[in-house]
């Protein structure tokens, strides 16, 4: 069992826990200062971070924004996953079908 998740507005996503911008490991050679490693594994977690405003991490923009912002989020759970389920829900909730006539 599983669930398709799409967002148009946000696309960026974390699956158990938030990056952590704490540089937590030693550096190796002549660079001995502390980084932060990229995850190395994919962990199942039924927890998931939406980063909304690309915000969080060192960016030029603000941490906080003003006025009201809309996020749409869809969920469709399924059995075992198809891609091309996936692609098709995702193609649906992005781009709807718009009726037009004469």
């Amino acid at each position: 069992m599983g669930v398709t998740i799409v967002c148009p507005q946000g696309a960026i996503w974390e699956v158990g826990e938030m990056v952590d911008e704490r540089k937590v490991n030693p550096g190796k050679g002549t660079n001995p200062e502390y980084y932060k490693a990229w995850k190395t594994e994919a962990k199942s977690s039924s927890t998931i971070y939406l980063y909304a405003l690309n915000n969080y991490w060192h960016t030029n923009f603000k941490a906080d924004q003003e006025g009201p912002i809309t996020f749409d989020i869809y969920l469709k759970m399924h059995g075992p996953f198809k891609l091309e389920y996936a692609r098709r829900f995702g193609h649906a909730v992005t781009r709807p079908i718009i009726t037009w006539w004469k």
